[in-house]
């Protein structure tokens, strides 16, 4: 364990034990231990119990947790110490309508690629998986077995697919991996690495200047905490939200109703940096996750106070929700809120208000989305 977070820590990987906060052992850890440890009582000429290495995932992308996978077989290498490694983790939840997660068509296709993928030990296709298509299908199992995958990493293993079940509506599919050889083409991660990093460029290539301001003062501050100067995008004053996204999720979202500083870019550099340290729902973001991150810059227009409900629209109009003192802001067209009971229970709970509130004062606003 010192020895892989050694590694870990010399080579920029956020890994290692001070981030534990629960001890206790899940499901993915209990279940295989179970059967090894009846295994190794039935093992001919065993005389010394082996230790165990429990290894928890985080939120880096499945590459990182394959670089981790490569500090754990390298420090075993250093250490002389002969290992086996579990990649263990459930496959998709939605597998049937009767089960407690119901059903959706992503889980069984997840299911099919992934045991296809494992069953042929193809870990590049495997780190190339989107993080999203892993949220869609609800599995927990993807970023331990690119862990695992990075322990075999240079290796070309027997594999045998032992076979798939979901039973109970979740999927669980077991592959072993034997008679490991030598294989300079299976050394994936810097294949998958320059895949992502062509990915990335694309993207950037994609956005328009308001969001390339925004990268660029992202990028720069979370790398080195300055602030680059900016060409003007935009001489006008308005309101901006800056909104960072990873892998589908929101990562930060800061924004101001109203111009507070000279015009756009200026506001855009401002809240840009905000957004990626100082949302209180999120921690920090970290320089590993900059090219997962998708960003949107909404510009807004005048906000107009409105008589009734029936004059807002979700995909048109942002809603601003105020009484006594107390205002919420929510942009429109967001994904999930698709009525304007929603939009506004919304609003006033992050006005700190009931949703049930009545008396409030109700403005629209329309904006501008940069992407």
């Amino acid at each position: 364990i010192r020895e892989t977070a050694r590694i870990c820590e010399e080579a920029g990987i956020p890994a290692g034990t001070l981030g534990q906060q629960d001890g206790s052992l899940d499901h993915g850890t209990m279940v295989p231990l179970y059967f090894l440890e009846e295994a190794l009582k039935r093992a001919p000429g065993s005389t010394k119990r082996p230790q165990f290495v429990r290894i928890g995932i985080g939120g880096p992308n499945s590459r990182m947790h394959y670089r981790v996978g490569q500090a754990f077989a390298q420090a075993a290498e250093t250490l002389g110490k002969t290992i086996a490694i579990v990649g263990s983790g459930d496959l998709s939840h939605c597998q049937k309508e009767d089960s407690g997660y119901g059903f959706k068509p992503e889980g069984p296709a997840y299911d099919a690629m992934i045991m296809d993928i494992m069953g042929q030990a193809d870990f590049l296709k495997l780190l190339e998986i989107p993080e999203e298509t892993a949220e869609a299908a609800m599995v927990c199992g993807q970023k331990p077995f690119a862990l695992m995958a990075g322990v075999l990493d240079g290796m070309k293993p027997k594999t045998e697919n032992l076979g798939h079940s979901a039973e109970f509506g979740v999927g669980y599919g077991v592959v072993t991996y034997t008679d490991l050889q030598a294989d300079a083409g299976r050394a994936f991660l810097d294949q998958a690495e320059d895949a992502a990093r062509q990915n990335y460029e694309a993207k950037v290539a994609r956005e328009d200047p308001y969001v390339k301001a925004a990268r660029a003062v992202i990028n720069q501050f979370v790398l080195n905490g300055t602030v680059p100067q900016l060409d003007p995008v935009s001489d006008e004053a308005a309101g901006v939200f800056v909104s960072v996204h990873k892998d589908g999720q929101l990562r930060g979202c800061i924004g101001t109703t109203e111009p507070v500083t000279k015009n756009v870019t200026t506001e855009i550099m401002q809240n840009a940096v905000s957004a990626v340290s100082r949302d209180p729902r999120f921690p920090a973001v970290q320089p590993w996750e900059l090219e997962d991150l998708d960003i949107n810059v909404d510009v807004l227009m005048p906000a107009q106070v409105i008589d009734s409900p029936d004059q807002l629209d979700v995909k048109k109009y942002g809603v601003i929700v105020s009484k006594g003192g107390k205002r919420g802001l929510l942009l429109p067209d967001l994904e999930g809120v698709d009525t304007v009971e929603k939009q506004l229970e919304i609003a006033k709970q992050k006005a700190g208000l009931s949703p049930q509130e009545t008396g409030c004062t109700l403005q629209r606003f329309e904006v501008v989305r940069h992407k």
